[in-house]
């Protein structure tokens, strides 16, 4: 049910995904990777409660969770905690310090903050992690525009198709 739950969010169902979650949940409530797809698609849902239940869970269950202390950090910055989100997500990089993705959610934070320095190193540091990640690519470039460094933003550009640019990814956090 977890599987199918993965495939119904790829098709942008996070609803109908929820509901498969939930069986699985039911079924094994102590799944680290369930635990940490409920949070996942219950943040989607706006249903911030039940998704720090479930994203908590999984940190207690696996505090070596790099996904579960991700996700928690996308959660607290959802409530505009910004210094509790920084928390969670630095400890998905005390797991892995390469983690991609929770390189490039710390650099939105920073950004957020309006430390935009941070933000990029940040920002540089995901795409030194993985290069193809166009999340971070966007984010970058649309920092470096706001410091009108606009050369800087094309030279990253260069070589990208616009269609890929264009299209959103489809999170797993």
């Amino acid at each position: 049910f977890n599987a199918i739950g993965n495939a119904e969010l790829h098709m942008d169902r996070p609803n109908v995904a929820y509901r498969y979650y939930e069986i699985a949940h039911g079924i094994n409530p102590s799944d680290l990777s369930i635990l940490n797809n409920l949070g996942h698609v219950c943040r989607l849902l706006k249903r911030f409660d039940l998704s720090e239940k479930y994203l908590t869970q999984a940190t207690l269950l696996d505090p070596h969770s790099k996904h579960a202390w991700n996700n928690l950090g996308l959660l607290h910055k959802d409530f505009g905690d910004l210094s509790k989100s920084l928390l969670s997500l630095n400890k998905a990089l005390q797991v892995d310090s390469a983690f991609a993705d929770a390189l490039n959610n710390i650099g939105t934070v920073f950004r957020l903050m309006g430390r935009w320095t941070e933000a990029e190193r940040y920002f540089e540091q995901s795409l030194q992690s993985s290069p193809n990640n166009l999340t971070a690519i966007r984010n970058l470039c649309s920092l470096l525009n706001d410091q009108r460094r606009y050369a800087d933003a094309q030279r990253l550009l260069e070589g990208i198709p616009h269609e890929a640019l264009a299209m959103p990814e489809v999170l797993l956090d």
